[in-house]
């Protein structure tokens, strides 16, 4: 506890001395360059107090009309993803869907790579049908992701009750996943919808799962399978559900119900699921190698695997130091931040060390711990990825789900619970709210940056070549942000061709230097 308030001491004296200090007292170097590690151990202290505190275990609050209240902020916040729409192919895949002009052409996506090196042809699938839907008008793209991150918080609630959480720690479970900053990755592009539809069938699955060892028909437990073929048809993350569903299958208290089966029938429908699943993981990866010729993803080098299959001592000390704690609060620090997000991350700081000093503790749902390492098995290399920039959290989605189940039984179980359980929420959506605003403010400076070159260039003769040095390839932490000018730039000048380099020196007036302050270019000569 007085861990937690030390180190929310740290981050409201780090963020009144402009982010950064460096003092020497003794024999003691105190020095910080950033909030991104102080927030890290913030969240971490608090994580531990938590799971090491002792609980009540009421996890009794006052009803549904916060949570509904926070996750109606939440949905109307999310549209404003609407408005984020980059020119790269990547961020909808519509050229790769423009492809598959026949349904015939979508169903070849079950046989085929994506990309080359992906299978995943649920997720490519239904951006087709938003490209067929909706072609050209891209805020139309991301209503699917909305409506499934919606979908995914509800499911959230019901795979909480079935884990014996408390009806309204479930609900809140629900918002809390809903408003999760660390979530606005996938909630907002439309291409990171694989980790989306993966959550949605896993959860199902699991859902399924439970039906059929509390003494369902046989029906659950094909629906089970089939869900976990899709999950895994989604995302490689799906490969996830084995685990989960044997966490849940050997702790997981199930209600009695009045037709509770036998112990040995019990056994048995253990027996069936797992040699299901068991024949659904290995078809799914025979599949995956014929299809990809091999496991698929990233490619690595003739000296190092693939980054998806380099699991070393590093690799777990990064899921221990960043999985739970960015799926706590993940906020975008590399834009310079307003000083409005530096009051709200202040106020989440304040905010922790109340919840530790009022009492919130995870009790015996700190088994959601387990839950949570087991999500991040199939990502686990890639959260190495995650730093300041809060770019790639969506490796995180599946993992955040079973963190908000755990906050929101730990809280639950504090004094206050309902204030602090709605505050934590809204300070997750406002970070949320500002990593989506940056994209679209990054984005526009782009557009900007491409009119500026393109008037200055104005009296040039066909074809116009233009070097940028210096420019970062996702300035702001923001995927596609230069290609985003070289794209704008070729819509004015369709005549232009922008070459950038790393370093150098500028001899003519096509060429530019990055200005990373001003997030600018100078001109040479000016």
């Amino acid at each position: 506890m007085a861990v937690v308030v030390a180190a929310a001491l740290n981050i409201v004296f780090l963020l009144a001395h402009g982010s950064a200090y460096d003092y020497r007292i003794g024999f003691l170097h105190l020095v910080a360059h950033g909030a991104f590690k102080p927030l890290l151990i913030l969240t971490g202290a608090f994580l531990l107090t938590v799971l090491c505190a002792r609980a009540k275990e009421t996890e009794s609050v006052s009803g549904a009309a916060a949570p509904a209240t926070l996750a109606v902020l939440t949905i109307l916040a999310l549209t404003f993803s609407l408005t984020v729409n980059p020119l790269d192919d990547e961020w909808n895949y519509r050229g790769l869907s423009s492809t598959y002009p026949t349904l015939g052409g979508v169903a070849h996506l079950f046989a085929s790579a994506q990309i080359g090196v992906w299978y995943r042809p649920l997720g490519f699938a239904s951006l087709w049908l938003d490209h067929s839907l909706f072609h050209d008008h891209f805020w139309a793209y991301h209503l699917q992701n909305i409506l499934l991150h919606m979908a995914n918080a509800l499911l959230i609630v019901l795979l909480a009750r079935r884990l014996g959480l408390a009806h309204d720690a479930s609900r809140w479970a629900g918002a809390l996943f809903l408003a999760a900053a660390v979530t606005y990755e996938p909630a907002m592009w439309p291409s990171a919808r694989f980790d989306l539809w993966a959550l949605f069938f896993t959860l199902l699955a699991l859902l399924a799962s439970a039906r059929f060892l509390t003494g369902h028909a046989r029906t659950a437990l094909a629906a089970a399978l089939v869900c976990y073929v899709l999950a895994i048809c989604s995302k490689e993350s799906g490969y996830a559900f084995p685990i989960l569903l044997a966490i849940m299958a050997a702790a997981s208290p199930f209600e009695p119900r009045p037709f509770a089966t036998r112990r040995a029938d019990r056994r048995r429908r253990l027996i069936e699921l797992g040699f299901g699943v068991l024949i659904v993981t290995l078809a799914m990866i025979a599949i995956r190698k014929a299809v990809l010729g091999g496991a698929g993803g990233y490619a690595g080098t003739s000296t190092t695997p693939s980054i998806h299959f380099s699991f070393n001592l590093a690799t777990l000390r990064d899921v221990l130091m960043r999985a739970m704690q960015m799926s706590t609060l993940a906020v975008n620090l590399s834009y310079p931040s307003p000083k409005i997000v530096l009051l709200v991350i202040g106020s989440f700081a304040a905010l922790l060390a109340v919840a530790a000093l009022a009492g919130a503790a995870a009790g015996s749902r700190r088994i959601l711990v387990l839950y949570v390492l087991a999500a991040t098995v199939p990502v686990a290399p890639l959260i190495s990825w995650l730093d300041f920039h809060a770019q790639h959290v969506r490796y995180l989605y599946m993992p955040a789900a079973f963190v908000a189940m755990l906050l929101a039984a730990a809280l639950s179980n504090a004094r206050y619970a309902t204030p602090l359980l709605f505050v934590f929420g809204a300070l997750n959506l406002s970070c949320g709210f500002y990593n989506t605003w940056v994209y679209k403010a990054t984005y526009q400076n782009s557009t900007e940056l491409a009119r500026s070159i393109a008037t200055d260039q104005s009296g040039q003769p066909s074809p116009l070549r233009v070097t940028v040095i210096g420019m970062p390839l996702d300035y702001d932490g923001v995927l596609f942000s230069r290609l985003e000018l070289q794209y704008r730039l070729g819509k004015i000048r369709p005549d232009a061709q922008v070459t950038f380099e790393d370093r150098g020196a500028c001899s003519n007036a096509q060429c530019y230097v990055w200005l990373p302050e001003q997030r600018s270019l100078r001109r040479f000569g000016s």
